[in-house]
């Protein structure tokens, strides 16, 4: 849930958990992302019209993630506010060009949300 952007890959978690000092493999990735996935937090894809396979994990808007995690913060690792500011951010250098014009013309993340400024933490 604290890796910047609206969408997260397994990549791209890996060099964000080394700030937060955890390994994690392709198989945790995976398998905390259907959790949030099963929390209605997001949408968990399998993109395979690109070099490679990419899971990419595709996060709800904050609008709607909002009531999820204000009822269990500790559950998800972040408050609303939290996850709003990450929501924001430019995303990881692991979210490839690509993997965001598959994105875009799927019609699952706007465009904007790739190019956004990112907004202060409250």
């Amino acid at each position: 849930m604290l890796t910047p952007g609206p969408v997260s890959t397994h990549t791209a978690f890996k060099s964000q958990s080394r700030v937060f000092k955890m390994g994690i493999n392709k198989a945790k990735y995976l398998a905390a992302a259907h959790k949030l996935q099963d929390a209605g937090l997001g949408s968990l894809l399998v993109l395979e019209n690109i070099s490679t396979q990419a899971h990419v994990f595709v996060k709800k808007m904050p609008f709607e993630a909002s009531a999820i995690l204000e009822n269990d913060p500790s559950a998800y690792l972040c408050t609303p506010a939290e996850y709003e500011h990450r929501f924001h951010m430019p995303p990881s250098k692991g979210i490839t060009p690509q993997i965001q014009s598959n994105l875009i013309q799927m019609g699952l993340v706007a465009t904007e949300l790739f190019d956004t400024p990112v907004k202060p933490l409250d």
